[in-house]
């Protein structure tokens, strides 16, 4: 009786479950519909948790969380079904999504790869053809923009060293003429005292020539003093008379 009783119980919990998340789905895709996108999202998650296994609602997920701009998980979304698909045109569609995913997010180079996969399943997809156009135009720009952010701090680089370099050598010939400035003032220092030195010693031999010459008179004086001594004596002759 007990084992008959929890097989219903059992089975009373899989039609429950099996029916909540085929009402979750159908409110996600009601919630969509009404542009509620945050809301239908998360619907379409709770869905896939208790759905069976052999069932995916990645397309389901892929839209609602592009519309709400997660396009990351949009972009994983549609990758899983590209890879699970079959159809040609499926592929394509997906793989068109895939490439809207990536060109939201900037990633140009991956997004022409997947417009390239659409087309090649679809050639008739014009709007994966409008949108690859413009993925390479962006890629192109984006490619110049990098080289431009790359290229610019080496020219700043440069810049500053040159700069670093007329710096330094207006500091070295500051420096050259403060030395040549410092060697001429020492130069005339040298030369001043030089002079000084000639003036000194030119000084120095006048009053040495003075003091020759007062006493070169002193001398004639006393000279002509003793020869002078005997003018008032009379003159003695040498004759005798």
């Amino acid at each position: 009786m007990k084992l008959i009783l929890n097989i219903c119980i059992c089975f009373l919990s899989f039609v429950s479950i099996g029916q909540n998340w085929r009402d979750t789905l159908s409110l996600g895709k009601q919630l969509y519909a009404e542009k509620k996108y945050e809301q239908a999202y998360d619907k379409f998650i709770s869905a896939q948790q208790y759905a069976p296994e052999e069932l995916n609602f990645n397309k389901e997920i892929g839209n609602s969380a592009y519309k709400k701009g997660d396009f990351k998980t949009a972009e994983r979304a549609f990758q899983n079904e590209f890879d699970n698909a079959n159809d040609a045109k499926e592929k394509a569609a997906h793989a068109h999504n895939l490439g809207n995913s990536q060109f939201k997010q900037n990633k140009y180079e991956d997004a022409v790869e997947s417009y390239k996969k659409a087309l090649r399943n679809n050639p008739d997809n014009e709007a994966a053809r409008y949108n690859l156009a413009e993925a390479k135009r962006r890629l192109v720009k984006q490619q110049k923009e990098n080289k431009q952010e790359h290229t610019q701090p080496q020219k700043e680089q440069q810049q500053n060293e040159q700069l670093g370099n007329k710096n330094k050598d207006a500091k070295n010939n500051t420096n050259k003429q403060e030395q040549k400035k410092s060697q001429t003032s020492n130069k005339q220092e040298s030369q001043n005292t030089d002079i000084k030195t000639d003036k000194l010693s030119s000084k120095k031999t006048e009053r040495m020539l003075d003091e020759l010459m007062k006493k070169e008179m002193r001398t004639k004086q006393k000279v002509k003093g003793s020869l002078g001594g005997g003018k008032n004596e009379p003159v003695k002759s040498g004759k005798r008379w």
